[in-house]
């Protein structure tokens, strides 16, 4: 998937956007490239049930979705971590 990809299925899915109003704010709203556009998808998707660490560089992120565990482990940056395990909930 391309990143405007994943930008347009979090927008539409997470925070409830259609794809007009996606298309007129993205490359502003990018969770991807924005910490704070990525703050606010795992807010809006796990409220305040998530954890992200860093360990020898890497990210990990754990939350917890209608009783289901969702786990990403070795991301490059807090952005990837969220967005992975957003995408695993949505997708």
């Amino acid at each position: 998937m391309t990143e405007q990809q994943i930008v347009e299925t979090l927008g539409v899915m997470v925070m409830g956007w259609s794809k007009e109003q996606i298309d007129f704010l993205y490359p502003a709203w990018n969770p991807l490239q924005n910490i704070a556009d990525a703050i606010q998808v795992a807010e809006k998707l796990f409220g305040e049930e998530y954890h992200i660490s860093k360990h020898d560089g890497q990210y990990w992120f754990r939350a917890y979705v209608f009783k289901r565990e969702i786990e990403v482990t070795h991301a490059e940056s807090i952005n990837a971590a969220i967005v992975d395990a957003a995408y695993q909930v949505v997708a």
